[in-house]
């Protein structure tokens, strides 16, 4: 049993890699089954909380169609098909594609596949790509087109292409080959009523000086087009437009309302319905550009990428820089940069990540094959590499680094020691117990509860079970105010969340993402993804399971409609 035990502690601190003073583990979830289908060439969308998979072809892509790829020949024309997938890779549905250039597409806060058109048609799709419903943003932004697009929890926000009117007779063009409109921005905030509202811009004065820096070599080395932009079929970063931006939810802003931050030359602009502020972070300046934006899970952090190699963070009132780092040895800009929850943030190259902590350090790891697709979680970031393999990169929490770290001396390992010593009827068991006691009235109380949340985190099944036995051992001994319920409420959850991870329903959720998600919410997603019987079993148990019908308060987005 202690070899058992031992052998299970070494393999939890197996893909632990230090970054700073922080652990960050990459724990794999599933040997992805894509059955008969070839990831090559294919656009992916990947929702949040272990949500769906949808993938296209790649129209800004040349692609030999064969028998079995996905599109299909009609009229004449080639029309491509959306397929979505579980989490696992296990295939959902499919439908043809009949609209006209994908722009945008992503999921919804309710599960909801959201596909933005060039002329600003968007159609809601099911998971099964049924197709829900359809509007527009209006006859305004139909006239210029769509040249960029956002989907976020609730809503989209899309940039218009810039206008060129014609100059009147005699009239010079501009030399710095701006538009005589810069784009605009709008967004429709309720997918279930949708109303547009175009958002304030940035100045005139602001895209000049940007296409002025462009023009005098200051543009980034990835040529100014984040990951997702469409290459020669519009995107952002041309002139007119900003480099780049990012989409603060409501539930994180000030105002309570959508505000968009847009990056325009050496400036970072807050955008929303009533104004435009401009901030100018000195290293953002110096640089004259970024290739990428990105707003941490809770809205407390911005990441920026800039066009002189320098990764930035900073405050959620863009006012003051907490880090900066220097990437070394890139050819290129990354193709992304994502925050692994509120703690670090992940730059990524077709083969090559880096996780940067938040006091700079970092930690570069490679991959046998390239990264097909990142998702950002609340607590990390799921990694699907090649068409093989899905990780969870996450920072280790606090009360698995307290039971399995090496060397570890806390009551929470001691109490582990104490239960392996007990299984194997070693009387020194008691002693260890003992001295837990002794060393204040709270220390075994606190070793049973990092034991128990220890637990929940871990997506170990067997790990699961030596911790709680752990926590089983200690519970008996602890003060009569200890909360009766937290073991068993954290064990009914268990039993939900291994349920769920279970490849043939494929929502590989974390504890900490049920608690944002909360248990009614992942019943009526069980629901949408028509698993029945296992959504009906959760529901029975839900009024025994301590605060399981509770909804998270935000956040954690809703069902499926």
């Amino acid at each position: 049993m202690a070899d058992m035990m031992a052998q299970l502690k070494t393999q939890a601190v197996g893909e632990w890699e230090m970054v700073g003073e922080c652990f960050f583990s990459r724990e794999p979830l599933y040997d992805m089954s894509w059955v008969d289908f070839d990831l090559e060439d294919k656009r992916l969308t990947c929702a949040p909380f272990g949500g769906p998979i949808a993938a296209i072809r790649d129209e800004r892509r040349t692609v030999l169609v064969t028998h079995g790829s996905s599109a299909v020949a009609t009229g004449g024309s080639l029309k491509p098909l959306i397929r979505t997938f579980n989490s696992a890779g296990e295939s959902l549905g499919a439908c043809l594609w009949e609209g006209g250039r994908l722009v945008a597409w992503g999921w919804t806060e309710e599960q909801q596949l959201a596909v933005v058109e060039a002329t600003g048609k968007v159609s809601l799709f099911s998971p099964f790509v049924e197709k829900i419903r359809e509007f527009t943003f209006g006859t305004a932004v139909e006239h210029d087109g769509i040249a960029a697009a956002e989907v976020y929890g609730s809503g989209v926000v899309v940039v218009t292409e810039p206008r060129q009117l014609a100059a009147p007779p005699g009239t010079p063009a501009t030399a710095d080959g701006m538009p005589s409109e810069c784009s605009e921005i709008w967004v429709i905030c309720n997918l279930r009523d949708p109303k547009p509202i175009r958002l304030k811009s940035p100045s005139k004065e602001a895209y000049r000086a940007a296409a002025a820096a462009t023009a005098a070599g200051t543009a980034s080395k990835g040529g100014g087009n984040p990951l997702g932009s469409i290459t020669g079929l519009g995107g952002l970063g041309r002139p007119g437009m900003p480099q780049c931006l990012a989409v603060l939810d409501p539930r994180v802003t000030l105002s309570r309302g959508v505000e968009v931050l847009a990056v325009v030359g050496g400036s970072l602009w807050q955008l929303d319905e009533a104004s435009a502020t401009d901030h100018y972070p000195p290293a953002l300046r110096a640089a004259g550009n970024a290739v990428h934006l990105a707003v941490s899970p809770g809205g407390s952090f911005v990441a920026l990428y800039t066009s002189d190699d320098r990764l930035l963070v900073l405050s959620a009132d863009l006012n003051r820089q907490l880090t900066e780092f220097e990437t070394r040895g890139a050819d290129f800009a990354p193709s992304g940069l994502y925050w692994v929850g509120s703690d670090a943030v992940l730059l990524t190259w077709p083969d090559v990540a880096v996780l940067v902590g938040a006091y700079g350090d970092s930690v570069q790891w490679s991959f046998s094959e390239d990264l097909t697709a990142v998702i950002p979680e609340v607590d990390g970031c799921r990694l699907i590499v090649g068409r093989t393999s899905q990780q969870l990169l996450r920072k280790v929490p606090e009360s698995c680094v307290e039971v399995f770290r090496p060397g570890a001396t806390g009551v929470a390992a001691q109490l582990w020691d104490a239960r392996t010593l007990y299984d194997d009827q070693n009387p020194r068991c008691d002693r260890i117990l003992r001295s837990i006691q002794d060393r204040s009235p709270s220390s075994l109380p606190a070793a049973v509860s990092t034991c128990i949340q220890a637990a929940g985190h871990d997506l170990n099944p067997v790990r699961q079970r030596a911790l709680l036995r752990a926590a089983a051992y200690g519970r008996p001994f602890c003060p009569p105010d200890f909360p009766r319920q937290l073991m068993y409420g954290v064990a009914c959850r268990l039993r939900i969340l291994n349920a769920v991870r279970d490849p043939r329903v494929g929502l590989p959720l974390t504890m900490t993402q049920l608690e944002a998600l909360s248990l009614p919410v992942l019943v009526a997603r069980l629901i949408s993804y028509r698993q029945w019987l296992l959504a009906y079993r959760i529901a029975e148990v839900l009024k025994n399971v301590p605060g399981g019908l509770a909804v998270a308060g935000g956040g954690g987005g809703g069902g499926s409609g």
